[in-house]
């Protein structure tokens, strides 16, 4: 299943719409192998982070998000068609013209319930050249200050995102006391020069150059191509990620959706960071804010059941916090407990949003309304069609409930 066959002008079957440029893989192709094959296409393609992650499972089927997502949209938005095995054991094609309700669901209804996808077409695009790439590592020394700079840093987001960045931030501390605390940044601006790009950072870096209590260091550079932000974020300089070290960590996630809203005022922005800040003093963890929502991720689209919280959203703040190989299985779960507390500051902040299903919290409170919001109604109906005696079930997936915490027995209906 490494398979993948390129397309110059693809259109559905059944369908008759506009052909585009696309990449048909199947289910064994991993990230890392796609790119290097779309990359030699003179192509761009939305994908994942992690470049060990199927290209046709859970990351597309979840919504799956991008540096790139906010100009061409999430990766459930560039799927074209899928070809599933049901779970009548049918193999079907499922796209906007056939199989349309099983094909809405697989486009954000998440992975591992709907059925075992064989392939999935991704949608291509043209090649992003003279990206402007941001790198920023900026200290406080007090609570005060780090306060004062996340939340200017906030603040600009709005307009930055008009302006088409993307990308990561990082925020962490030295220690529990917070006697230092840096925000790194890794923004990209596609198909602008530097001398633009700098334009739109220029009054935030003029902040921190005269606060006094603020230092920062950091340029913006011009990358030929996202080729090359590629090789220099996610492969640490390498062409490929293949040979670099891809070790797996021990950790709980979550994740929540900041509302665009949330920036319209700068009260809500200061409580924002504020909750932040309190989340690195309280727990050992790690916050990492992708910035890959708005532009074309904001635009309503009602073809897929990617969760419409996705669609309000400007950032997706990420708690992470690990254990060493040694842990107890009670010192693990203390983990869990503390990023689970660290992700109801945010929840509490941001009521009606949600999370990213592939990087939630195991104990999501509220996971219908988390992970789909208002889609979960039709996408419990469509699991009830294509799958009515729950062959596909998966911890907090469409349909779970009516099972055992261990999916193994049916609950009672009474």
């Amino acid at each position: 299943m490494k398979n993948m066959s390129f397309h110059d002008d693809f259109v559905a079957k059944r369908c008759s719409v506009s052909p585009v440029s696309a990449v048909t893989v199947g289910a064994g192709v991993q990230w890392e192998e796609l790119y290097q094959a779309v990359f030699k296409q003179g192509k761009v393609i939305v994908g994942a982070g992690g470049v060990t992650v199927g290209a046709a499972g859970g990351y597309p089927q979840a919504a799956g998000h991008s540096p790139i997502s906010p100009a061409f949209g999430l990766a459930a938005d560039n799927v074209l068609e899928y070809e599933v095995v049901t779970a009548a054991g049918d193999l079907v094609v499922a796209n906007g013209c056939q199989n349309e309700d099983l094909f809405w669901a697989l486009r954000g209804g998440g992975g591992g319930t709907f059925g075992v996808v064989v392939s999935a077409t991704h949608r291509t695009h043209p090649p992003l050249t003279n990206l402007a790439f941001a790198v920023y590592t900026i200290n406080a020394t007090d609570r005060s200050s780090f306060l004062d700079l996340l939340t200017n840093f906030a603040v600009i987001h709005p307009s930055l995102s008009e302006a088409g960045w993307s990308g990561y931030f990082l925020l962490s501390s030295q220690s529990l006391q917070l006697s230092r605390q840096t925000l790194l940044v890794l923004y990209i601006l596609p198909n602008k020069d530097v001398s633009f790009a700098k334009s739109t950072l220029a009054p935030f870096l003029d902040y921190v150059e005269k606060h006094p209590k603020l230092q920062g260091n950091g340029s913006v550079v011009s990358l030929s191509s996202f080729q090359e932000y590629y090789s220099q974020f996610l492969c640490g300089g390498q062409n490929s990620c293949v040979n670099s070290n891809n070790s797996a960590i021990s950790a709980a996630l979550s994740s929540r959706l900041i509302p665009k809203s949330l920036f319209d005022s700068r009260k809500s922005v200061e409580q924002l960071s504020d909750a932040l800040i309190s989340i690195l003093e309280r727990y050992p963890a790690s916050i990492l804010g992708a910035f890959v929502a708005g532009g074309a991720v904001a635009r309503p689209r009602e073809e897929n059941a990617v969760n419409p919280a996705w669609r309000r959203a400007l950032l997706l703040a990420i708690i992470s916090s690990g254990w060493s190989d040694g842990a107890s299985l009670e010192e693990q779960r203390e983990v869990a407990r503390n990023v689970s507390a660290a992700n109801k500051l945010l929840i509490d902040l941001t009521p009606g949003s949600g999370t990213y299903i592939n990087e939630a919290d195991f104990n999501e409170p509220d996971w219908q309304q988390s992970f789909f919001g208002e889609h979960y109604p039709r996408l419990q109906a469509i699991k009830s069609k294509v799958d009515p005696s729950g062959l596909f079930r998966c911890h907090h997936c469409v349909g779970s409930e009516k099972w055992s915490d261990d999916l193994n027995c049916p609950r009672s209906s009474e």
